[in-house]
């Protein structure tokens, strides 16, 4: 896969993007080798809380190459929960949780281990403003809707009063 994204020129395509990747993990290297001789990818480091607002407002999209570890495909990464926040669908090969939400909500593309996958998405996503507008509404509405701390909160509160009106009802 590396190889073929490697070799693949988005220019060469008229496909105007700028990929900001961010963070400083163990694959960085490895990212930025991927990467090399790109002029429009841009390795920042870690960024913090304001830099992280600013970067989302002005972006379309999240690319979110997340491995399909059990543990990622079993949650929702806190960088999907992000992106989902700034009305920003998400680009991913992740499966699991994530995929189902991208199939359910309409928020974003999922992407099969091929290269060529992950450009035609990004392809249709940046030919499809109409698409861009829907996915991103969607994305701002599941956030809101799904995962608002005040939404998450009622509804935890409401499970638990349900399980202590279900133990008051057992016999002992």
């Amino acid at each position: 896969i590396e190889d073929k994204l490697n070799n693949y020129n988005f220019s060469s395509q008229n496909i105007s993007i700028e990929l900001v990747i961010c963070g400083d993990g163990e694959q960085l290297v490895n990212v930025q080798n991927l990467f090399q001789g790109c002029s429009n990818v841009v390795f920042p480091g870690w960024i913090d809380n304001d830099q992280t607002a600013s970067l989302m407002q002005s972006s379309i999209a999240t690319v979110a190459p997340y491995r399909n570890t059990d543990d990622f495909m079993m949650s929702i990464p806190n960088k999907i929960l992000d992106s989902f926040s700034y009305g920003l669908p998400v680009i991913t090969g992740l499966r699991g949780e994530v995929r189902d939400l991208i199939s359910k909500y309409n928020v974003g593309f999922y992407c099969d281990d091929d290269p060529h996958s992950w450009i035609e998405s990004i392809k249709r996503f940046l030919s499809d403003p109409q698409l861009r507008d829907l996915q991103s509404s969607n994305s701002l509405s599941l956030s809101k809707g799904c995962f608002s701390c005040a939404n998450i909160y009622s509804n935890f509160c409401s499970h638990l009063e349900l399980i202590a009106k279900n133990a008051r009802q057992i016999p002992r």
